[in-house]
């Protein structure tokens, strides 16, 4: 098995000279500045591009020239790696000498990890009787692996704990478990190997014909498989436009991006007065709970920015086997730069510039949409899951913005106490604690109830951006790194990754505003800031069916206080109650409700119901 390129190897190249440039730097501090100075982003744009542009290539020149290292079933230790380097610079001796093509730089490679450089002398046989001594050396090795193994981990557990100020115990703890979990997951991987679903080598599209029966098509060719992932997504993503909040009046005074002034504003204020051309109902309780409360704190620029340790921690946490799209620098440059100083710095100002600014750069312009099986065997690409694959460097400020956004809403408790998904110490043992308890509570009191078991299919893809932006506002949170995001989402060039590769066909971006064409919607399954935007938009429209009075309404026993549940909701999944207001009313009155409830569909996003339910009622 091939691994990355160690993160030490990456750190000690990028530290030459020749490789981080004194342009580097002050193109970045240029950069840095003109921010600093508020300067326009039509001028500080250009400059971040060109530093993009120079750093990419760089470091991707970089991890070019570092050997790729082998790993294999025996316990590694520094003295195994010097004993296999040992037996790869003989073997290249022996080769050379008997005239057979040998690589100079492997030669010098291995003479540098070996520290053996007197080579001239040594002849056929020397060499030949070396590399047996070394391979018997190797046989004596294995039989005592284990237990170097156990010393090294106990040496390295020793220098973290020097490092980070801990203690020797739990560090050694936490070597041996994350060991242990490595193991566990090749044994599985290997028992799963026939089962596990890769990238896709098949698909089939159904194509709608007019009067006729639909056809169903098999795609196995590189060039049909991303025409049927193409239409698919591009159909997918674009159904949200028809939303009340992407027609006019709304899209006029909000935008795509839910920034434009001076509604905006107004609506985050409370003071919003609604035009008389927009009709819907639900439109206008929805940005009547869009306000963000006086006793929210709102976030300037200065308390979102990107500080040097918290970007290092940030990228150390991350697994740098973590998927990303594959044109730009993936996880482990970005890791392997955490550990040199001025590569940090200028990560840190690659990603504070356009987060704190609000824009998106054309080298993070890019995506790439990767399906997968959602059950096996069922190839239909519109049954499939689309995965989208970001900027690496792009979706780490996303996940800063999900951060800073949900920081600010458990702060100041913004969230219903419904909403269970995409938050923290909430499990879903609780969430079915409390359906039992709803259910218990409706037979003590002999109230009937309604209830619907709703599923949000695919709901990160129907998001409108703009109230999705408005509900994460109204957590106190600035424009501008939302703005960030939902301008890459819009304005990426999305490509299709298959069995084949990445395709040269893509969707979206500039082809739609050429087109002239409105941009397409949803959040994007991959997107860091996904889940948070969700449970937003999902909070407020718990607030809007609150006000419209919906839901179970019971009254405690013994202090007779009222009780109120809206929904059990965990992530997508959502269980609407409507329960009787009296014992004499039945589950059959209570039922058109619960119906009406569900067709009259929120405007903002995602499908809350996209047909109509058959309603369960519970009699008492």
């Amino acid at each position: 098995m091939v691994n990355l390129s160690s993160q030490s190897d990456l750190s000690r190249h990028l530290e030459e000279p020749s490789h981080l440039t004194s342009i580097i730097i002050k193109l970045a501090y240029k950069t840095k500045d003109a921010k600093e100075l508020g300067k326009p982003i039509h001028t500080v744009k250009p400059l971040l591009e060109e530093l993009i542009r120079k750093v990419k290539k760089i470091r991707q020149d970089t991890a070019y020239k570092i050997q790729k290292k082998r790993v294999g079933a025996i316990p590694w230790t520094p003295t195994l790696q010097l004993i296999c380097n040992k037996q790869k610079l003989w073997v290249c001796i022996i080769k050379h000498r008997q005239g057979k093509k040998t690589s100079r730089n492997k030669l010098s490679r291995l003479q540098k990890a070996t520290k053996i450089w007197s080579l001239d002398n040594i002849s056929l046989q020397e060499a030949l009787d070396n590399l047996t001594d070394v391979k018997a050396e190797h046989s004596e090795y294995i039989k005592d692996a284990a237990k170097l193994r156990k010393e090294y981990l106990e040496a390295l557990a020793e220098a973290i704990t020097k490092e980070n100020d801990t203690t020797m115990l739990t560090e050694l703890n936490n070597l041996k478990l994350r060991e242990k979990q490595r193991n566990t997951a090749r044994r599985i991987k290997r028992l799963r190997k026939n089962q596990r679903s890769g990238k896709v080598t098949i698909m089939h599209r159904t194509i709608h014909r007019p009067n006729q029966p639909p056809l169903r098509v098999a795609c196995t060719t590189e060039v049909t498989m991303t025409e049927a992932a193409i239409c698919e997504n591009e159909s997918c993503f674009s159904r949200a436009l028809v939303g009340k909040f992407m027609q006019p009046p709304l899209r006029d005074m909000l935008g795509n991006l839910g920034n434009k002034e001076l509604s905006t504003s107004q609506i985050l204020d409370g003071t919003f007065q609604c035009p008389d051309t927009l009709v819907n109902p639900y439109a206008k309780l929805l940005l009547q709970v869009l306000s963000i409360p006086t006793h929210v704190k709102r976030l300037t620029n200065e308390d979102i920015g990107w500080t040097e340790k918290e970007l290092s921690k940030s990228w150390q946490h991350c697994n740098s086997k973590t998927a990303s799209e594959s044109t730009n620098l993936n996880f482990s440059h970005h890791i392997a730069g955490t550990y040199n100083q001025q590569v940090l710095e200028v990560d840190c100002i690659m990603c504070t510039v356009p987060f704190e600014m609000g824009f998106s750069p054309s080298e993070c312009d890019i995506m790439e949409d990767f399906k997968l099986f959602k059950q096996m065997g069922v190839t239909d690409v519109e049954e499939m899951r689309t995965i989208r694959l970001m900027v690496a460097a792009y979706n780490m400020n996303n996940k800063r913005l999900r951060r800073l956004t949900m920081q600010q809403a458990e702060k100041y408790n913004l969230i219903p106490k419904e909403q269970h998904g995409s938050r923290k110490r909430h499990k879903a043992i609780n969430y079915l604690l409390n359906k039992v308890l709803i259910w218990d509570t409706s037979r003590q009191l002999c109230l009937s109830m309604a209830y619907l078991c709703n599923d949000a299919e695919k709901f990160y893809n129907y998001m409108i951006h703009n109230v999705t932006s408005l509900g994460m506002q109204c957590t106190g949170m600035t424009h501008q790194p939302i703005t960030a995001m939902l301008t890459c989402l819009q304005e990426s060039s999305t490509h299709i990754l298959t069995a084949y590769g990445t395709s040269k066909e893509w969707y979206g971006g500039k082809k739609r505003k050429h087109e002239r064409e409105l941009p397409l919607m949803g959040a994007g399954q991959g997107n860091g800031a996904a889940p948070t935007a969700y449970g937003l938009l999902s909070a407020a429209i718990i607030k809007v069916m609150a006000l419209l009075g919906f839901g179970a309404v019971f009254a405690t026993a013994i202090s007779l206080q009222t009780i109120s549940v809206i929904c059990s909701m965990f992530v997508d999944n959502c269980d609407l109650w409507q329960s009787a207001t009296s014992t004499t009313e039945t589950g059959e009155d209570i039922a058109p409700q619960m119906q009406n409830r569900c067709l009259g569909r929120m405007p903002s996003c995602h499908r809350w119901s996209p047909l109509p339910k058959e309603v369960m009622l519970v009699p008492s």
